[in-house]
């Protein structure tokens, strides 16, 4: 990443940073792309330069904090100095991350490594206040009453729908109606609360190195982001890291025979999964790899790679396809995947 300016003599670089800042704010008020709202600000560094990516930081910044408060005053709460402070202290903690993974004095350290320390160290400063949140009972009913009036209007929704009886479809005899009325709400809840515990660092990971990632490459043919980050079909982890996988690895394997406490045994599974993208990225880069050596087209590859995902969270076959591409990463460091000439050939 240089501090240079690399854009259009069209489009002024500051304009384009203003946009990029005002869009990645955007992103996180509207929710429903909040995991994209570090995008636009990568994509300031990668296209811009460092200059281009501290102004979108800014105007994100300057647009965070009011947008947080009139959210939350236009659904007619109301809202004070610490409610202001909690609304913002994770997507600032993002944007300073960001800003970090692009710092100048970082730059001979591998964005791998700055991605995870990164990660895990978001992680490791949230982990009080994800304790807390998690332990408040009132937040526990809160949700488990939203998630309840949401299975019922779906059960009734379901059990209104044209071709349905009591006994399911009219065509088939599975009482469909009855199995989603036996839906409990609290053990839904527990789960999900447990699996977030578990993996919570990890995410952040993801996010980071997502963001980074398809910032760099939408950043466009000669910018200084494209050239930092490689295609999807040439990803690899650095060998050393296996080491660190091993040895959290271990380190959940122990935990989980000791049978330690809640608390130890979700940092384990944090660390175990967090080191375990690293080589899920290059695992999905080999099957890019073989996809583009069949002539897939690209937009087919992409698909390919966002399938595996969604299907991960609906289906079986899928969350086994996700489980298998940190082994298939892993393991390239023995089997040449990608080269059948030999490691190193």
């Amino acid at each position: 990443m240089t501090d240079g300016i690399r854009i259009g003599r069209s489009a002024p670089w500051s304009y384009v940073a203003l946009a990029m800042g005002a869009a990645s704010a955007s992103f996180w008020l509207s929710i429903f792309l909040a995991p994209l709202f570090l995008v636009p600000i990568q994509l300031a560094y990668g296209r811009l330069g460092r200059r281009g990516g501290w102004l979108a930081i800014a105007v994100s910044i300057l647009i965070l904090v009011p947008g947080t408060i009139w959210r939350v005053l236009a659904a007619g709460g109301t809202i004070g100095f610490l409610d202001v402070v909690a609304g913002v202290a994770f997507p600032m903690a993002a944007i300073a991350a960001m800003a970090i993974l692009n710092a100048s004095f970082l730059g001979r350290v591998g964005p791998g490594y700055r991605i995870l320390a990164l990660g895990l160290a978001v992680g490791a400063l949230a982990a009080p206040a994800v304790a807390a949140l998690l332990s408040d009972a009132e937040v526990k009913a809160a949700i488990t009453q939203s998630v309840a009036h949401i299975v019922q209007q779906f059960v009734g929704n379901f059990a209104a729908a044209p071709g349905v009886t009591a006994k399911g479809p009219a065509a088939g005899g599975y009482d469909m109606a009855a199995a989603l009325a036996s839906l409990d709400p609290a053990g839904m809840v527990d789960m999900t609360l447990k699996v977030f515990a578990s993996s919570y660092a990890a995410l952040i990971c993801l996010l980071f190195g997502g963001s980074w990632w398809i910032g760099n490459r939408i950043a466009g043919e000669g910018s200084p982001g494209r050239r930092a980050a490689a295609p999807l079909s040439e990803l690899r982890a650095p060998e050393i890291l296996v080491w660190p996988f091993l040895g959290a690895l271990g380190l959940l394997l122990i935990v989980l025979y000791v049978k330690a406490g809640s608390l130890a045994q979700a940092a384990a599974w944090n660390l175990v999964l967090a080191m375990s993208l690293v080589y899920a990225a290059q695992g999905m880069g080999i099957v890019s790899h073989v996809l583009r050596r069949l002539h897939v087209p690209g937009g087919f590859r992409i698909a390919f790679a966002v399938g595996v995902f969604v299907s991960a969270i609906g289906s079986p076959i899928g969350a086994v396809l996700l489980a298998i591409l940190p082994l298939l990463g892993v393991t390239e460091l023995w089997i040449p995947y990608r080269n059948p000439k030999g490691v190193g050939a």
